[in-house]
């Protein structure tokens, strides 16, 4: 195998473990990681949404990451 063909499959598996790790968040959780990670959402903008102070939100995704952090290891 070439080196793209490494980088490839390790890519793939990544990305499976990324895929398992995140079922493993509840739907508020998936939903906050989707606003913050994938729509590139603002705290300030999340918290105001949802009506709570940004500190509120900034303590939310640390678990998230704590979370997806401890499954990735």
């Amino acid at each position: 195998l070439q080196e793209n063909d490494y980088k490839n499959y390790f890519n793939e598996i990544d990305k499976e473990r990324i895929a398992v790790a995140l079922t493993t968040l509840t739907d508020c959780q998936r939903a906050l990681f989707e606003k913050v990670f994938i729509e590139r959402k603002k705290i300030t903008e999340i918290a105001k949404e949802e009506g709570v102070c940004h500190q509120a939100i900034s303590q939310r995704v640390e678990r998230i990451k704590a979370k997806l952090k401890k499954l990735l290891a």
